[in-house]
């Protein structure tokens, strides 16, 4: 046989085995040869996207202040006490829960959404779970969405601007289970009392 033609022969098969031995399932592959995974790279796992929960930074720094202008804007009785719940919920808006919620407010099966670990109090004890939480348009939207569901009345439901003291109020909001921490209350007004005696208001 021609040598020539033999080696086009022989660099054919080869190939057609590389091909084969490229496609086999890697469990039947490691089965047969034990060391062929030691010998592998592992092949790097894409990262998922990452979920943007602040504001832009052409918004700028959500701060205290603001969100006490934006609850009283929205109609709640007590602003300082909605900007203690910013505070108190998001860390002053280092950490959102979602897309501007600064109050850990969770979506609806249609609302769009992130799944995120959250402390939840059972039986007065601390529980870490998976909660889908909600994502607004904005820091406004955010406090519209608080003041609206739980400062005022909302389906049934008599809203903490009935309370006749911010201290009620704070309670009224562990009452009525927007938060199942049994110290909310207490964590609250560690934050709105000073607020509240260097700049005024309610």
């Amino acid at each position: 046989m021609n040598t020539v033609l033999s080696m086009d022969i022989l660099g054919g098969v080869s190939r057609k085995a590389t091909q084969i031995y490229d496609h086999l399932d890697k469990k039947i592959l490691n089965d047969i040869l034990p060391d062929y995974q030691n010998n592998q790279t592992p092949a790097s796992v894409a990262a998922p996207p990452p979920v943007t929960t602040a504001s832009t930074k052409q918004d700028g720094p959500v701060t205290y202040e603001m969100m006490r202008d934006y609850a009283e804007q929205a109609g709640a009785r007590y602003p300082h006490l909605a900007a203690a719940q910013f505070q108190l919920e998001s860390g002053g808006g280092e950490s959102p829960s979602g897309r501007y919620n600064y109050f850990g407010v969770k979506a609806g099966d249609n609302e769009p959404g992130v799944y995120l670990p959250t402390t939840e109090y059972r039986n007065g004890v601390p529980e870490t779970e998976d909660a889908k939480f909600k994502h607004y348009d904005s820091p406004q939207a955010s406090m519209n969405e608080l003041v609206d569901r739980w400062y005022k009345n909302y389906e049934g439901y008599t809203g903490v601007n009935a309370q006749p003291t911010i201290d009620a109020a704070a309670k009224d909001l562990y009452a009525q289970s927007f938060a199942t921490d049994p110290n909310y209350a207490t964590k609250l007004k560690d934050i709105y009392a000073p607020k509240m005696a260097s700049l005024g208001g309610q």
